[in-house]
């Protein structure tokens, strides 16, 4: 009996070692100024374990702090309370759920050989960024199937010279919604997006930027999609297109625009105008369908010559642009001819309106006779 009681005892402890063991702790940072994340001394409470997979962490400074991920982590969640903390991930930072995140978010850049690692954030569920977040060359979210919302500011980040022979990569596998700005730097910058990317902010590409995507980009109507660089993969338009930042030249691999889109064109000479160039390729064979609304801006007072031409599309297309009634873009200040071809489309034989000062000529030199006879029946 003494031996059963005793059994049982060893089982009872037994079971209660291991509630205890996976029980959860909630952390607080308790430093007043920056500091290492898995430094033990900068959390409460105090623990001989410091951060098990079934933790959560908050941090809830009003003052700026940084605080930096200098080795790996693995936790259950991580609040970020308020907009005055930056968070740099220097290592990995691995959540079993979602992240919020009102302050800067800081991926470190890794380097060319891989001996220094780069900003990791792997989560399980949703990541909302209504800060700002930046990414440094070889930064990583993998969080395939997630929800990633941007509210804020995203910044991918220029790499660090010199060139390298493919680029520096960029990975991110989450869904991305952006309804606030996502900024895509130059530099022999390579975007790879995993899965469906719905624009419905400002999504920027600068020269020398490429993003390649297994998933359509659908810029929605509210969004804008500008800038200079390089889209391999699809992208469906139903808000604005406007290549360049003044005037540039945007490349994107399979390109559809959809009735509700508009792709603008600011013309500011004969060699300084925005130009769409579709690139299909194996990933989107065929052409690219047009639809939707063409408009066009001149810049600084230009006026085209009739014999001006500006192909403001390369490549394989099918489709007319929705008013381009008769090949003819009516503007206010002229009208174009329209040039529909299998691989182009090209402004040209543009015809300016009549402006007020030459309709005032006009409407004198009509005025003026009927005034001299009429003078002259009254005998004065």
């Amino acid at each position: 009996m003494t031996r059963a009681w005793i059994r049982a005892g060893l089982v009872a402890l037994a079971l209660f070692s291991s509630t205890a063991s996976v029980q959860a702790t909630s952390y607080t940072w308790a430093n007043a100024v920056s500091g290492d994340f898995t430094t033990k001394s900068n959390w409460l409470p105090l623990n001989s374990t410091l951060f098990r997979s079934q933790d959560t962490a908050k941090i809830d400074q009003t003052t700026p702090i940084a605080v930096t991920v200098n080795s790996k982590v693995s936790i259950s969640s991580l609040t970020i309370a308020n907009a005055a903390t930056t968070l740099n991930l220097a290592n990995q930072l691995i959540l079993a759920n979602s992240f919020v995140s009102p302050g800067t978010l800081n991926f470190e850049a890794g380097n060319q050989a891989n001996t220094v690692p780069a900003g990791y954030l792997e989560y399980v569920g949703s990541l909302v960024n209504s800060g700002t977040l930046n990414m440094g060359a070889r930064g990583e979210i993998d969080a395939l199937d997630q929800v990633f919302l941007n509210t804020g500011t995203v910044n991918l980040l220029a790499p660090p010279a010199p060139p390298i022979q493919f680029g520096w990569f960029d990975h991110i596998t989450a869904k991305i919604t952006n309804q606030g700005s996502f900024h895509i730097f130059g530099g022999q910058l390579n975007v790879e997006l995993g899965r469906e990317f719905s624009n419905e902010g400002t999504f920027l590409i600068d020269q020398g930027a490429s993003v390649f995507q297994l998933r359509p980009i659908t810029n929605q109507p509210s969004g804008v999609l500008t800038g200079s660089g390089s889209f391999g993969g699809q992208v469906i338009n139903h808000g604005l297109i406007s290549p360049g930042a003044t005037t540039g030249r945007l490349s994107i691999e399979a390109f559809q625009q959809a009735a509700d889109g508009v792709l603008r064109i600011d013309i500011g000479g004969q060699s300084d105008y925005d130009q769409l160039v579709v690139t299909p390729a194996f990933h989107f064979p065929g052409d690219s369908p047009l639809n939707g609304w063409l408009s066009v801006s001149f810049l600084d007072g230009f006026v085209p010559d009739y014999s001006d031409t500006f192909t403001i599309i390369s490549g394989a297309h099918t489709g007319r642009f929705l008013n381009t009634i008769g090949d003819v873009l009516h503007l206010p200040r002229g009208n174009f001819d329209v040039i529909y071809t299998p691989t182009a489309v090209v402004l040209t034989h543009f015809i300016p309106e009549p402006g007020t000062w030459q309709l005032l000529i006009v409407t004198g030199m009509c005025v003026a006779p009927w005034m001299l006879r009429r003078k002259h029946r009254l005998g004065m």
